[in-house]
């Protein structure tokens, strides 16, 4: 018979284990014990829970973002089948003022060259219909759905993925002295003095 004491252990070492790989105790059952198996159950319920919390509030720091602005502009800036960076700004010929990254995708429905997004309304958010939109999608467990309002289309922006983050640094699309602090140059951007 397992203990009061030896649950709590358990719930401590598993709290250290993937989703994937508690999945992995929950799908072999026949490896392991009753006790096991419901703690992994019970450690991914926690994990999924705080996963969407912690994504819900970083979609709503982005929105907040977005929003102070009168408009804004967001286009694709790179994507290498993990990683997707979105750029954003009021004026993509010369910069951009965040970053929104989003990792280990499982779906994109988009336009890569770019979008306009109104800021009078929310602009980027976790969807209302995302059940809806995850079976109309395929969007396999585990998987957040996240959507950019466009303006100037008749579809938004729908992106899935395991993690989102952003930054706000001002990102120039051209070569320039005297960078101040959060300020860089675009990856792209070919540098006066190289070879």
């Amino acid at each position: 018979m397992t203990t009061n004491k030896d649950i709590d252990e358990l719930i401590k070492e598993y709290s250290g284990k993937t989703i994937s790989e508690l999945n992995h105790i929950i799908q072999n059952n026949h490896h392991y014990t009753n006790e096991q198996i419901n703690v992994a159950k019970q450690v991914i319920g926690k994990k999924r829970m705080d996963w969407r919390e912690k994504n819900f509030e970083t979609s709503k720091k982005i929105d907040e973002v977005i929003r102070k602005e009168k408009w804004f502009d967001f286009h694709v800036l790179e994507f290498d089948g993990y990683r997707l960076t979105v750029g954003g700004s009021i004026d993509l010929t010369y910069y951009h003022k965040l970053e929104v990254i989003f990792e280990d995708i499982f779906f994109v429905s988009g336009f890569f060259r770019g979008w306009h997004s109104d800021t009078e309304k929310i602009v980027f958010q976790i969807p209302e219909n995302e059940i809806e939109l995850n079976g109309k999608y395929e969007i396999e467990q585990d998987y957040q759905l996240f959507t950019f309002k466009t303006e100037d289309f008749k579809n938004d922006i729908i992106i899935a993925s395991n993690n989102i983050s952003y930054n706000t640094d001002t990102v120039f699309y051209y070569d320039r002295p005297d960078l101040k602090p959060n300020e860089r140059i675009a990856d792209f951007v070919k540098k006066k003095n190289a070879l």
